[in-house]
């Protein structure tokens, strides 16, 4: 009976000592930015997402627009209060401060569809 108990002693200790090492492993990996920040999805319904690596132009937040590589935060407020009046990436060409590289850089990040 005691040879019982103490091999579910030592099953409970190992046990412990994975859970203590998992846990240190999934805090070193976060402390050195060992995982994805963030997910750029699209939607395809309610409830399912894939990646993409783009954002959907017209569900983006202004602080999305203004992490864009290359925007200053006072074109990405004119891009956002224009979101609806932009069609197609030729019409971000209208808002003064962004020029033809700008608009090739958002064709890397952006997917234009209502």
């Amino acid at each position: 009976m005691k040879n019982a108990i103490r091999e579910s002693e030592m099953y409970a200790h190992k046990d412990l000592i994975l859970s203590i090492l998992i846990l240190l492993i999934i805090t070193i990996a976060y402390l050195f930015n060992l995982y994805p920040k963030t997910l750029k999805t699209k939607e395809i319904s309610s409830q399912e997402y894939i990646f993409t690596g783009k954002y959907n132009f017209y569900k983006i937040t202004l602080k999305q627009i203004d992490d864009l590589p290359g925007i200053s935060h006072k074109v990405a407020q004119k891009i956002y209060k224009n979101r609806e009046n932009i069609k197609t990436f030729e019409d971000f060409r209208k808002i003064k401060g962004i020029g033809k590289k700008k608009v090739e850089m958002f064709r890397e990040y952006l997917i234009i569809n209502k």
